[in-house]
Protein backbone atom coordinates (compact mmCIF):
# COMPACT_ATOMS: atom_id res chain seq x y z
CA UNK A 1 0.00 0.00 0.00
CA UNK A 2 1.43 3.37 -1.01
CA UNK A 3 1.10 6.72 0.75
CA UNK A 4 -1.21 7.81 -2.07
CA UNK A 5 -3.47 4.80 -1.37
CA UNK A 6 -3.62 5.69 2.32
CA UNK A 7 -4.34 9.32 1.44
CA UNK A 8 -7.24 8.26 -0.79
CA UNK A 9 -8.65 5.98 1.90
CA UNK A 10 -8.52 8.69 4.56
CA UNK A 11 -9.98 11.34 2.26
CA UNK A 12 -12.79 8.99 1.29
CA UNK A 13 -13.54 8.16 4.92
CA UNK A 14 -13.67 11.76 6.12
CA UNK A 15 -15.47 13.16 3.06
CA UNK A 16 -17.99 10.36 2.55
CA UNK A 17 -18.57 8.86 6.00
CA UNK A 18 -17.26 10.74 9.05
CA UNK A 19 -18.60 14.20 8.17
CA UNK A 20 -22.10 12.81 7.54
CA UNK A 21 -22.46 10.87 10.78
CA UNK A 22 -24.45 12.46 13.63
CA UNK A 23 -22.48 14.91 15.73
CA UNK A 24 -22.03 13.32 19.20
CA UNK A 25 -23.00 16.40 21.23
CA UNK A 26 -26.08 17.11 19.11
CA UNK A 27 -27.15 14.04 17.11
CA UNK A 28 -29.79 16.03 15.25
CA UNK A 29 -27.00 17.48 13.06
CA UNK A 30 -24.10 15.94 11.17
CA UNK A 31 -20.62 17.41 11.41
CA UNK A 32 -21.06 18.87 7.92
CA UNK A 33 -24.36 20.53 8.86
CA UNK A 34 -22.78 22.10 11.95
CA UNK A 35 -19.86 23.41 9.87
CA UNK A 36 -22.21 24.71 7.17
CA UNK A 37 -24.37 26.53 9.74
CA UNK A 38 -21.20 28.01 11.25
CA UNK A 39 -20.29 29.34 7.79
CA UNK A 40 -23.60 31.24 7.71
CA UNK A 41 -25.19 28.75 5.35
CA UNK A 42 -22.79 29.60 2.52
CA UNK A 43 -19.95 27.60 1.07
CA UNK A 44 -16.62 29.44 1.06
CA UNK A 45 -15.40 30.84 -2.24
CA UNK A 46 -12.50 28.78 -3.58
CA UNK A 47 -9.17 30.57 -3.75
CA UNK A 48 -7.60 31.04 -7.12
CA UNK A 49 -4.16 29.47 -7.59
CA UNK A 50 -2.29 32.72 -6.97
CA UNK A 51 -4.07 33.37 -3.66
CA UNK A 52 -3.47 29.78 -2.59
CA UNK A 53 0.25 30.07 -3.41
CA UNK A 54 0.49 33.24 -1.30
CA UNK A 55 -1.29 31.56 1.65
CA UNK A 56 0.99 28.53 1.46
CA UNK A 57 4.12 30.70 1.26
CA UNK A 58 2.99 32.71 4.31
CA UNK A 59 2.38 29.49 6.24
CA UNK A 60 5.79 28.09 5.28
CA UNK A 61 7.48 31.33 6.34
CA UNK A 62 5.62 31.34 9.66
CA UNK A 63 6.76 27.77 10.38
CA UNK A 64 10.37 28.67 9.58
CA UNK A 65 10.20 31.65 11.91
CA UNK A 66 8.70 29.53 14.70
CA UNK A 67 11.46 26.92 14.32
CA UNK A 68 14.15 29.61 14.33
CA UNK A 69 12.63 31.22 17.46
CA UNK A 70 12.55 27.84 19.27
CA UNK A 71 16.19 27.20 18.39
CA UNK A 72 17.18 30.65 19.66
CA UNK A 73 15.29 30.14 22.91
CA UNK A 74 16.86 26.70 23.41
CA UNK A 75 20.30 28.12 22.73
CA UNK A 76 19.82 31.02 25.21
CA UNK A 77 18.44 28.79 27.96
CA UNK A 78 21.50 26.52 27.99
Amino acid sequence: MTIQDIDKLLASFFCDIYNYEPYPKDPRDTRFERWFKGMGGKLPEPLDERELDICLMKEALLKKLQIRKRRELNHVSR
